[in-house]
């Protein structure tokens, strides 16, 4: 659990958590949107992972996530996330 924010002081989230928010929202809460972009070479790597679209509808659900070291997610070409101004 949190601790209990100053009244006083504004608070800074994403969209995100702003909607999850709403009904405790304070009139000096401010919340940014976030648009993800992948690079290319990111979305190309996540797409040769995805099963094609004829296929997945034959495959059952735990065959369906992507394994990398024994872990469900995504392979190691992620990397960090980079922001834009």
């Amino acid at each position: 659990m949190l601790a209990p924010l100053p009244a006083n002081k504004p608070l800074l989230m994403t969209e995100k958590d702003a909607v999850k928010c709403a009904a405790i929202a304070r009139d000096n809460w401010w919340y940014l949107s976030v648009d993800a972009k992948l690079s290319d070479d990111f979305a190309t790597a996540l797409l040769a992972l995805l099963p094609a679209p004829e296929r997945a509808a034959n495959q059952s659900r735990s065959d369906r996530w992507i394994q990398t070291d024994g872990r469900a997610g995504l392979p190691s070409v992620q990397g960090a996330a980079g922001v834009e101004q």
